[in-house]
């Protein structure tokens, strides 16, 4: 592993800039795997930036505090300054993803890129990682060595020509005039012209952190796949050790959250749910009841020593800390990117999964509670599976893209 820079004394030079950047997408997700590979990065010697979305729902005095960075830059947030741009759902493929993201618009790419040339000036990197950043991407590229930073869903594969359906629904968006959007702000903003939309994803290498079969890429996707990165020590392989249930539910509506929580009650088994939106509503639902709803989130290395089941809406992080610790689970999966994760993992037999959808009643998920928390063999593969992972997994992941920086700059 190299060391770079020296502090003080005769021959001290400076440490190389490491800039590190997520563009879309809200939450802790993206900020843990920062401070993964902030922490790594600091520890090779690098000076870190980071930059965030300042409309990422993240405590901004949290941020200028942690010590993985040595600056924060909060980027603001150009959509107000562009013309709306069309929501499609569902999605056909990642064109239509695309389109949600504001690619039908030259003028909201031109004013992206734009800001991510601003940054990229005052911070003069000599290493980024972008995480789900395109627009970075294209500011970037032929300018600074960059590393294209996700996991299977935020990270599509490059070097194809057009993506491959993820579902048999009608295409919403217009992969032409997207592309011509793309030209004209990336002409405009004097960036490269990518050759096709899976381009905007390109960059000197690609690092998609994902456990393979996850990946709805797979069969288009020619580049490595590296192991998740994780910030918390995992018992990889240790299988359910516990009696209670977990229920991990994020950012959901409050009345498909109420019809989880009683699907769960009518289940009848012993169960801590976490709901990063419950109301007074849902407390007062679980009082008295076998479902003990927290106020807070308990640490995961509890959670784990305490869980003979999980079940939640396939959160990227809760599904990996259950497949590596061999923990079995149900995935009620509420959009196109936890539908896709529990489709690949359900093919290898890893999980069981239902779709939230407006027919699925409270006694439909108390059923399929049952019969996933019966499956023996689902429980006997999630931990064969856990159990022929590497012990060292969890630290793969953030070593090989440290050395993988080491030797762009």
């Amino acid at each position: 592993m190299k060391r770079h820079g020296k502090l003080d004394g005769p021959g001290a030079r400076a440490a190389p800039r490491a800039l590190l950047a997520w563009e879309y997408g809200a939450g802790l997700g993206h900020m843990r795997g920062m401070e993964i590979i902030g922490q790594e990065l600091k520890s090779r010697g690098y000076y870190v930036i980071l930059a965030y979305p300042d409309n990422a729902g993240i405590n901004h005095d949290a941020v200028r505090q942690n010590t993985h960075f040595d600056e924060v830059v909060p980027v603001a947030d150009v959509r107000q300054l562009t013309v709306p741009f069309r929501r499609p759902t569902p999605r056909r493929t990642y064109a239509d993803v695309l389109e949600r993201m504001g690619f039908g618009s030259a003028k909201f790419l031109y004013a992206r890129i734009k800001v991510w040339q601003t940054i990229l000036a005052q911070a003069a990197p000599h290493i980024i990682v972008a995480d789900f950043a395109p627009c970075l991407l294209m500011a970037a590229r032929h300018r600074v060595p960059t590393i294209a930073f996700g996991n299977a869903y935020t990270l599509p594969p490059t070097g194809i020509a057009t993506y491959a359906p993820f579902q048999n629904v009608p295409l919403v968006s217009n992969p032409g005039a997207m592309l011509e959007s793309v030209h004209k702000a990336a002409g405009l903003a004097g960036c490269y012209q990518p050759e096709n939309l899976p381009e905007v994803f390109a960059a000197d290498a690609q690092f998609c952190a994902t456990l393979p079969q996850m990946d709805p890429f797979a069969s288009q996707r020619s580049q490595n796949v590296f192991p998740p990165l994780f910030d918390m020590a995992l018992d990889v392989g240790q299988g359910p050790i516990g009696d209670t249930i977990f229920a991990y539910f994020t950012d959901c509506a409050a009345d498909v959250l109420t019809k989880v929580l009683r699907g769960l009650i009518g289940f009848g088994g012993k169960t801590q749910v976490y709901g990063t939106l419950a109301t007074d509503d849902h407390h007062k639902l679980c009082r008295n009841t076998c479902v003990d709803l927290l106020q807070a989130t308990l640490p995961m290395a509890d959670i784990l020593r305490k869980s003979r089941f999980a079940v939640s809406f396939g959160s990227f992080g809760t599904v990996n800390a259950m497949l590596l610790t061999g923990i079995p689970q149900l995935i009620v999966s509420t959009d196109v990117e936890k539908s896709l994760y529990a489709r690949e993992l359900k093919r290898h037999g890893l999980v069981a999964s239902v779709q939230n959808k407006a027919e699925l009643s409270e006694a439909d998920i108390g059923n399929v509670m049952q019969a996933a928390t019966d499956d023996s063999a689902l429980a006997e593969r999630t931990l064969a599976f856990a159990r022929s992972l590497p012990k060292d997994i969890c630290d793969q992941g953030r070593v090989a893209l440290g050395d993988l920086a080491d030797t762009l700059i």
